[in-house]
């Protein structure tokens, strides 16, 4: 067609749910807490015992592995039991827990707060899917998928599954393959357990629940926060600060 009718977002807006954001703080646990200061130095041993030195792009790479130990110690290949050396001398060792500290508070979340409500949760880590979607149908709540993963037709599927106010579907997550042009509006709550890269794709993840057709007088945006076990407050903070600082920053504007 030669020609596209839109609105302006400003008179749809009164047609919108309101977004209400909230921060949840998870404080790392000591084995968290260790590989994270080590993925900082640009040498990083993994659970598989292979070591990564990466110290010529260390800029780069510690953003990816720093992120990746305050999501979840699976991604760098950590099972539960795991020891891990700690300490100066490294004569140490600490063990690492079943859950890691947002994973235990994004199980908290959804089964106290949550319960019974429909959630969106969001990640970059495609890889880390598998993992909470197993660890939800573990405290008895059902969820589904859309990432790059999936075929057309399966995440019409899963969509729809989720959708379904009957359903008892209760999560969806969701990558940045899912953070575009989907329908979530049933959805009254919104979990980043990690924030996007970019604030493009953070407003349009935003836009899953926010969206006109939505029953909710308003959407929460929860925003999980790791930090460091310090004693200073500025000591505390992690990489989950930095991101959460741009998405401020750029929502301001």
């Amino acid at each position: 067609d030669p020609y596209f009718l839109g609105r302006a977002k400003h008179m749809v807006s009164s047609e919108l749910p309101t977004l209400i954001t909230k921060e949840i703080t998870c404080e790392l646990s000591s084995a968290e807490d260790s590989k994270y200061g080590e993925a900082l130095t640009g040498i990083l041993e993994m659970g598989d015992g292979d070591i990564r030195d990466y110290e010529e792009s260390k800029a780069l790479v510690a953003l990816i592995y720093c992120q990746q130990v305050v999501n979840s110690l699976s991604l760098l290949k950590y099972k539960d039991g795991d020891e891990i050396a700690a300490g100066i001398f490294k004569d140490e060792t600490i063990k690492v827990n079943t859950l890691g500290s947002k994973e235990s508070a994004i199980v908290e979340l959804l089964s106290d707060e949550l319960d019974g409500e429909k959630v969106i949760v969001y990640t970059r880590f495609e890889s880390l899917v598998a993992r909470l979607q197993a660890i939800l149908k573990h405290a008895g709540i059902k969820s589904t998928r859309i990432t790059g993963k999936e075929s057309a037709d399966k995440r019409k599927v899963n969509q729809d599954a989720f959708q379904d106010p009957a359903s008892d579907t209760k999560v969806i997550f969701i990558t940045d393959a899912g953070s575009e042009a989907i329908n979530l509006q049933t959805a009254s709550a919104l979990i980043f357990f990690d924030a996007p890269w970019s604030w493009g794709n953070y407003v349009q993840t935003l836009g899953r629940p926010v969206r006109i057709g939505s029953k909710h007088s308003h959407v929460v945006v929860y925003h999980l926060i790791a930090e460091r076990p310090r004693e200073k407050r500025k000591d505390r903070k992690t990489i989950d600060h930095q991101d959460r600082k741009s998405t401020r920053l750029n929502s301001s504007h």
